[in-house]
C-alpha cells in the first residue's frame, strides 16, 4: 500500500503546478492527505455514498470527486476544490497520477515479496541439506565441504543480484522523474497557449467595439464593459450569458459558438439594436457605399449587452445549450 507521505508529496506537487486545492480521502471518508488547512483527518460523509455509487466523478457542494481504483475496487477518492471545467480536468489528471503510483508501488511490492519468499525457501533448503550432510558419517565430509562451497558461490551471486535490483529501482525512479518533468513541461506549454489565446480574444473584442454606432456615454461604457467581460470569459474556453433577473445564467462552450450559430442568435435581437452595429465601411471611388456585416465578436458583444431585454434571444441561447425545446429561430 502506498504511504500517506507519498500521497501528500504528490498532491503538494500538483498544487504547485495547478494552483488548485486537492485532498486524498480514504473510501471510509477520512482525509489522509490535503493541501487545505485544517482538513487532515476530517470525515467527509458524502464520500461513502459516492464510493458505492456507479458514478466515476461527482460535483458536491463546490468540490469535484473522482474515484481511484486498486484491482478494480475503489480505494481512494480525489477531492478538488472548484466547480469549473479546469477543476474537473485537474481532478482527472490527479486521479490518473495517483492511480499510476498505486500500480507502480503494487508491482514493486509484489516483485520484492516474491523474491523474498523464494530466497527464504532456498535458504531453508540449503540449511536442511547442510544439516543432513554434517550429521552423516565422515566419508561424506568431502561432499559437505563441496556443498558449502556451492552455497558460498550462490550467496555471492545473490548479493550481486540484490545490487542489480537496487540499480533497477534507481533506474525506475529516474524514469518516473523524467515522465513527471515531461508532463509538467506539456502543462506549462498549454498554459502559455491559453494565455496567448486570451490576449488574442482581448484584441479582437477591443477592435469590435468600434463597430457600435452609439453616442450616449452610458451606452458606450456598457458596450466596453461587456467586451471586457466576454474576452475574460473566453480565456476559460466558454462564454456565460446573464439572462436577467429570475432567468439565471447560461454558459456555452466554444464548440457551440461557431460563426453561424452566433449570427443566428444575433438576428433574434430587435432591428433597433442591430442597426447600431455596423461592420467595416465599403468604399468605392472615395465614397462609403455601404457597410460589411459585423464581426462575430461584435455580434457576441451585442448579444451579451442586450440579452436581458430580448426574450427571443434568451430562448435561442437556451436552445443552443439544450435547456429548452420549441420553435427555433429562423435558420436553425
Amino acid at each position: 500500500m502506498i504511504s500517506n507521505q507519498i500521497l501528500q508529496s504528490t498532491i503538494d506537487g500538483l498544487k504547485n503546478i495547478t494552483r488548485k486545492e486537492l485532498s486524498v480521502v480514504e473510501k471510509e471518508g477520512k482525509v489522509i492527505a490535503t493541501t487545505e488547512e485544517n482538513m487532515i483527518g476530517r470525515q467527509i460523509d458524502a464520500v461513502e455514498n459516492f464510493i458505492t455509487s456507479p458514478a466515476e466523478s461527482q460535483l458536491i457542494l463546490g468540490y469535484q470527486y473522482f474515484k481511484i481504483y486498486d484491482n478494480g475496487v475503489p480505494e481512494y477518492v480525489i477531492q478538488v476544490k472548484g466547480e469549473d471545467e479546469a477543476s474537473y480536468q485537474i481532478g482527472k489528471v490527479a486521479a490518473f497520477q495517483i492511480q499510476s503510483l498505486l500500480v507502480a508501488y503494487k508491482e514493486r511490492f509484489d516483485k520484492e515479496k516474491a523474491q523474498r519468499d523464494a530466497d527464504a525457501d532456498k535458504y531453508l533448503q540449503y540449511a536442511l541439506t547442510i544439516g543432513k550432510m554434517k550429521d552423516a558419517d565422515k566419508q561424506r565430509g568431502l561432499q559437505a565441504w563441496q556443498t558449502e562451497q556451492t552455497l558460498a558461490r550462490q550467496d555471492r551471486a545473490f548479493d550481486a543480484g540484490r545490487q542489480d535490483r537496487a540499480d533497477d529501482v534507481a533506474f525506475r525512479n529516474k524514469d518516473y522523474d523524467e515522465r513527471v518533468r515531461q508532463w509538467q513541461a506539456n502543462f506549462d506549454r498549454q498554459g502559455e497557449w491559453h494565455e496567448e489565446e486570451g490576449q488574442r480574444w482581448e484584441r479582437q473584442f477591443k477592435e469590435s467595439v468600434r463597430q457600435f454606432n452609439v453616442s450616449a456615454a452610458n451606452e458606450r461604457a456598457r458596450i466596453n464593459m461587456e467586451s471586457q467581460r466576454l474576452a475574460h470569459s473566453l480565456k476559460e474556453g466558454q462564454m456565460t450569458f446573464n439572462l436577467g433577473s429570475g432567468n439565471g445564467n447560461v454558459t456555452l462552450t466554444l464548440d457551440k459558438l461557431n460563426a453561424q450559430t452566433v449570427s443566428r442568435i444575433y438576428h433574434t435581437l430587435s432591428p433597433e439594436v442591430r442597426d447600431k452595429v455596423q461592420g467595416d465601411p465599403i468604399v468605392r471611388n472615395g465614397f462609403v457605399v455601404g457597410y460589411k456585416p459585423p464581426t462575430t465578436e461584435a455580434m457576441l458583444i451585442a448579444i451579451g449587452a442586450n440579452v436581458e431585454s430580448s426574450p427571443a434571444t434568451q430562448n435561442a441561447i437556451k436552445q443552443v445549450a439544450g435547456l429548452e425545446v420549441g420553435d427555433k429561430p429562423a435558420g436553425y
